[in-house]
């Protein structure tokens, strides 16, 4: 059995060293954005619908059908300061379907598999 000549040291070493940083990167921005959204104040749903039309705004404008897991996780990383969020849905949250069968033995709250989309991205 033929096998792979062994890399030198230094390789593996940057390579480690190049995946501890992009790690440690990805979690300080994940970190950064989640302090920001914290601070953001409360909107009223109703002030949300005459924000969307108005015209002075310049940021483009994604609506959102839904709060499914696709809208769910767009909310999440789309940066409110960029665009213009508005999400349509009937239900102003987002379940944890795999978790549903859980909640209603009473294994898991329900209250722990639902998420308000407000939460996932409020500004």
């Amino acid at each position: 059995v033929l096998s792979a000549a062994p890399r030198p040291p230094s390789l593996d070493w940057l390579r480690t060293l190049d995946t501890v940083a992009t790690r440690g990167l990805d979690t300080l921005e994940d970190a950064w954005l989640l302090a920001r959204r914290v601070s953001a104040d409360y909107v009223n749903p109703i002030d949300c619908l005459s924000a969307w039309e108005d015209k002075s705004d310049t940021r483009p404008r994604l609506l959102i059908i839904g709060s499914g897991w696709g809208a769910h996780a767009l909310v999440k990383i789309v940066d409110a300061d960029l665009y213009r969020l508005l999400v349509v849905s009937p239900r102003p949250y987002f379940i944890f379907t795999p978790m549903l069968a859980a909640s209603s033995v009473g294994t898991v709250e329900y209250r722990s598999i639902t998420e308000p989309m407000r939460a996932a991205n409020p500004r």
